[in-house]
């Protein structure tokens, strides 16, 4: 990698940088330069020229939110390969277009889908619409229907996430300190990581993550990877998609919404509206092994519930994962 960017890289420095890789509309010049979202996993800028917005996006060996944790770089190439196989044109409406990529770079150009945040705030609306369930079961449908014979394995990335998932929650000494996040977390996490039926039956299912499967998945859908503009639903961050399991996709989707609602009937209403054959005992375990890492493990999401409450939810996903 020789150019790398982020959000105090110079106007004059990104102008050149895109000019060179013949990224540029004629007489176009780079006129503003912010940040795009969070960018968890990689850099990602807002560029605003005299003819144009559009978002560029470079990734890091690391997670660039947490640098510390190490993460393949390739994984822009993953993203890349995702977009250039969406040939469904529903499915594609609902991302944003791939203009331009660079392997040398790592580095990606996408449409600009506007100045919209994610919808994380579900969490705290405490509510979903029917119509965004509908569109965001109609576009997983679109991804999972599509038949790819090639495609990055990514595993250097499913193996980071493997970890995260369906390991580390469940190690005592796992370096989370789950007391800075909510008060006696912490304690409560101890009843599941002592759970040894608990344990066997996530490492299965971990194992299964791993193996290579026959269906094209996001693989991290979930309300940060889904933005609404003027009622139309967008999905970005495909950077975790693999050829792997529909359940996985389709129990990561179910598990956030009945967190952001605390209504466990919204597993099988989104089951129901998807049309496509799945496994749904499978798809109810990924429920559970994501509502347990989304509690106890590192990537934490919003939730404002008491510790009771989590219990109750914790202790419902160990039923499902056992059932």
């Amino acid at each position: 990698m020789n150019n790398l960017i982020d959000k105090n890289s110079s106007l004059v420095e990104l102008q050149e940088l895109l000019a060179f890789k013949g990224w540029l509309k004629e007489a176009e010049v780079v006129e503003k330069v912010g940040k795009a979202g969070e960018g968890n996993m990689n850099v990602v800028l807002r560029l605003k020229t005299n003819q144009r917005s559009f978002i560029i996006k470079q990734s890091r060996p690391f997670v660039y939110k947490y640098q510390e944790i190490s993460a393949p770089i390739e994984r822009i190439i993953t993203e890349q390969k995702f977009y250039r196989s969406l040939s469904n044109s529903h499915v594609k409406q609902h991302f944003p277009a791939l203009l331009n990529s660079d392997k040398e770079d790592y580095l990606i150009m996408l449409s600009d889908i506007g100045d919209v945040e994610d919808l994380t705030n579900i969490y705290n609306a405490k509510k979903v619409s029917q119509s965004l369930l509908e569109e965001l079961v109609l576009i997983l449908e679109g991804i999972h229907y599509m038949r790819i014979k090639k495609f990055p394995s990514n595993l250097e990335l499913r193996v980071l996430n493997h970890q995260h998932i369906f390991v580390l929650p469940y190690k005592e000494n796992n370096g989370f300190d789950l007391d800075q996040i909510q008060p006696l977390l912490g304690d409560l996490s101890i009843k599941y990581k002592s759970n040894e039926q608990l344990i066997k039956q996530v490492a299965q299912l971990g194992e299964d993550y791993l193996k290579k499967g026959d269906t094209l998945i996001h693989g991290d859908y979930y309300p940060g990877s889904w933005l609404e503009r003027d009622r139309f639903t967008y999905v970005i961050d495909p950077e975790f998609s693999f050829l792997g399991f529909s359940e996985f996709d389709l129990g990561v989707m179910a598990a956030h919404i009945v967190m952001a609602t605390s209504d466990r009937n919204y597993t099988e209403v989104i089951f129901d509206m998807y049309s496509l054959p799945f496994k749904k005992k499978l798809a109810r375990q990924i429920v559970g092994v994501e509502v347990i890492r989304r509690i106890i493990g590192l990537a934490q999401i919003p939730l404002t519930m008491s510790i009771s409450d989590k219990e109750a939810l914790l202790d419902w996903a160990v039923e499902l994962i056992l059932d």
